[in-house]
């Protein structure tokens, strides 16, 4: 029972597009969620491009 669950889980976060972001301040390229207020993972910085 607990399986299927998990599966759902899965199959929900596989629908969610990730972003190719790279930061303006430091150049650092990662994939983020299609939030509004993303921060870079290196510098914390909020100055973002989003793809």
């Amino acid at each position: 029972m607990g399986n299927s669950r998990d599966e759902f889980k899965i199959n929900m976060l596989r629908d969610i597009k990730m972003y190719e972001c790279i930061c303006l301040d430091c150049g650092n390229k990662f994939k983020g969620l299609p939030v509004d207020n993303i921060e870079c993972p290196a510098c914390h910085s909020r100055n973002i491009s989003k793809k």
